[in-house]
């Protein structure tokens, strides 16, 4: 789609480090993570409305 323009793509830097969920024993981590990101005002607390 990008090579016929029928589509954009938008790349982001950070400087944050990455986390996401692969196994569901990832998900405790995850959870976690994502607190921490809200307590430090960098997610909005309610990250999905």
């Amino acid at each position: 789609m990008i090579n016929k323009t029928d589509a954009r793509m938008k790349f982001y830097t950070t400087q944050e480090r990455w986390f996401g969920m692969t196994y569901s024993e990832d998900r405790q981590m995850v959870k976690d993570e994502i607190y921490k990101k809200i307590q430090q005002h960098v997610y909005p607390e309610k990250l999905w409305k």
